[in-house]
């Protein structure tokens, strides 16, 4: 669970982001019940089973989407908001099971400042 500034607080879990603020939830991004691997617009993306969810200082969130070997980003994009891998691949073999292993050896798909 993290939190924006504006008081909400957004938390992951079984494969969905959700926003909390005034005591209600609002689905973000992900699809429930539906877990699996999909970037793209909130509503079209799938995110996997176990997640973790931290700011990244420019109004959006990177998602650690471990069932799925990637590190991913929320961001806003247009009217809502847009989900894309910036690193690791869902194809990858798993290493030891070991995240940090995983993250140290995680490849970039673009050049990127985490904050």
């Amino acid at each position: 669970m993290c939190f924006e500034n504006d008081g909400r607080a957004f938390l992951v879990t079984e494969g969905v982001v959700l926003a909390l603020k005034d005591g209600v939830f609002r689905y973000v991004a992900g699809t429930p019940g539906l877990p699996g691997y999909r970037d793209g617009s909130a509503a079209e993306a799938l995110l996997g089973r176990q997640l973790s969810i931290c700011p990244d200082g420019r109004g959006g969130f990177y998602i650690g989407d471990r069932s799925n070997r990637c590190l991913r980003r929320l961001r806003r994009g247009g009217p809502g908001w847009v989900i894309e891998t910036v690193a690791g691949d869902p194809a990858s073999r798993p290493h030891r099971n070991n995240w940090t292993v995983f993250v140290m050896k995680a490849r970039w798909r673009r050049r990127r400042t985490m904050m």
